[in-house]
């Protein structure tokens, strides 16, 4: 059987503050419903996607999807969590019950709220979602660990545009230099990137020597 999405909602992104996790599931899930024009006695099963790890103190929250309607009762409901990817699973999830057989129709809700959490605990929260072995303890918690990845790859980006440089001067590759130039920008440019990763002075005036300032 082929899956396909007949009915949606969703709710605005931003600081919902009279809003908890129950209400949004709720809405989400009677707005599709309506949507789809499938009432709810209709609906085989239910899948929640959610990734509390202490957002919510609602922890078992697959249930809270039979809160929007008395019909729901009975259904199978079941919550699943796989971090960035959740809303996904979730999805997912649904498709194999359809491809089973196991239902028909599946209702699908996903639902996360951040805004009812103090700022530091959202960064332990999400560092939950990290491999919290190796990864508990870095500076700025779970954006601090993209923050890392990032700073890597421009870091890297930037050496790979200097050894360009060099080479492009090494074998008086005519408009060589000109390219990197236009690569890297500016020579002040090219000084900001290396201060913010802490690389010595003597690479930025050699850096500035191949350009030509």
């Amino acid at each position: 059987m082929t899956g396909c999405i007949v009915g949606w909602a969703h709710t605005p992104f931003g600081r919902l503050d009279t809003e908890t996790v129950e209400s949004l599931i709720v809405r989400v899930a009677t707005e599709a419903l309506a949507d789809a024009g499938i009432a709810p006695s209709d609906v085989d099963e239910i899948v929640l996607g959610h990734f509390n790890a202490g957002f919510s103190q609602q922890d078992f929250t697959a249930s809270l999807v039979l809160q929007a309607s008395p019909d729901l009762r009975f259904k199978r409901a079941t919550r699943v969590e796989n971090a960035c990817a959740t809303g996904s699973a979730a999805v997912h999830q649904g498709l194999r019950a359809l491809e089973a057989k196991a239902a028909r129709i599946v209702l699908v809700v996903g639902v996360e709220q951040m805004t009812t959490t103090a700022g530091p605990e959202i960064g332990k929260n999400l560092l939950k979602a990290s491999y919290v072995k190796d990864e508990a303890n870095i500076e700025g918690g779970f954006a601090g660990i993209f923050g890392k990845i990032a700073g890597n790859a421009i870091e890297r980006r930037i050496r790979v545009g200097i050894t360009r440089i060099e080479k492009a001067g090494a074998i008086g590759i005519p408009g060589g230099a000109s390219a990197c130039r236009r690569d890297l920008h500016t020579r002040d440019f090219a000084r900001q990137l290396f201060a913010c990763f802490n690389l010595i002075d003597e690479e930025c005036a050699a850096l500035a020597s191949i350009l030509g300032h």
